[in-house]
């Protein structure tokens, strides 16, 4: 068998009225900003491939963290070596737990739902001792917001995003959970 699951989904949320605590120390009601403290970055062209539902599985060289899975992430898109825009939010994406690709082939078979050459020297397959992890999409929306000059992009720097207007349908699944 090709996937080994690996994490379980832990989740933190409350809702009152029309206000929403999402494991912060700030409740925003739907006027307000909504604050992000998790966000992950892609680079172009992947991150509209996946808001767009072409890519319907993000592959990483190491497992979701397991505080992330089934929680809504920010989309941080950023150019790459394009360089012909800034980093921006692209999106908001749910990734359900992540397993390991046992190997080449398994990636291979995945072809089109992650849209990885596997000869790419970037993002595809490496060897067997480093291999590749399966981010799967369980919910995706589209959602554009241009971010500071002075926001720092890469993990490293991860800081709460401030959303100024969340989509309706993600404050409407934040609610039934």
């Amino acid at each position: 068998m090709c996937r080994i699951p690996r994490y379980r989904a832990a989740r933190v949320f409350q809702q009152t009225r029309n206000t929403i605590s999402y494991g912060l120390d700030k409740t925003y009601t739907h006027a307000e900003p909504f604050g992000y403290p998790s966000r992950n970055d892609f680079q172009a062209p992947w991150a509209q491939a996946i808001v767009s539902g072409r890519k319907v599985i993000e592959t990483r060289f190491y497992p979701l963290p397991e505080k992330w899975v089934g929680q809504p992430l920010v989309i941080i898109e950023t150019p790459g070596k394009a360089r012909h825009f800034k980093r921006r939010v692209a999106g908001f994406v749910i990734f359900g737990k992540s397993w390991c690709y046992a190997d080449k082939a398994c990636f291979v078979q995945d072809g089109a739902k992650h849209l990885v050459d596997p000869d790419d020297p970037l993002f595809g397959w490496k060897h067997d001792d480093k291999p590749k992890w399966a981010w799967p999409i369980r919910w995706v929306e589209a959602y554009q917001q241009p971010l500071p000059a002075d926001f720092r992009a890469g993990i490293r720097y991860a800081s709460a995003v401030e959303i100024l207007q969340p989509p309706a349908t993600l404050v409407a699944r934040l609610s039934k959970t």
